[in-house]
């Protein structure tokens, strides 16, 4: 990917607390995301159906849910096994 292309979506995990961005006009925290951290597949989806992103030249909608709901999984899964 090149060096200024945008991010689609990308998430953090950091003490118990989960952020998204690229899912709003700015970084947001998720709650939905945060009250399910020890089973990360269901804070995926949570993640995914509290978000409502746009969809612009870069990503629609749907693939931002898509991702979001993936990767917030992964970030978990890898967060809960240190």
């Amino acid at each position: 990917r090149a060096a200024n292309s945008p991010a689609v979506v990308c998430v953090a995990v950091s003490g118990g607390r989960v952020a998204l961005g690229g899912v709003a006009p700015h970084p947001v925290r998720s709650p939905a995301a945060e009250a399910h951290f020890d089973d990360p597949q269901a804070a995926g989806e949570a993640a995914a159906d509290a978000i409502d992103p746009p969809t612009d030249a870069i990503a629609s909608a749907w693939y931002r849910r898509r991702m979001t709901r993936l990767f917030v999984r992964r970030a978990l899964e890898e967060a809960n096994a240190v």
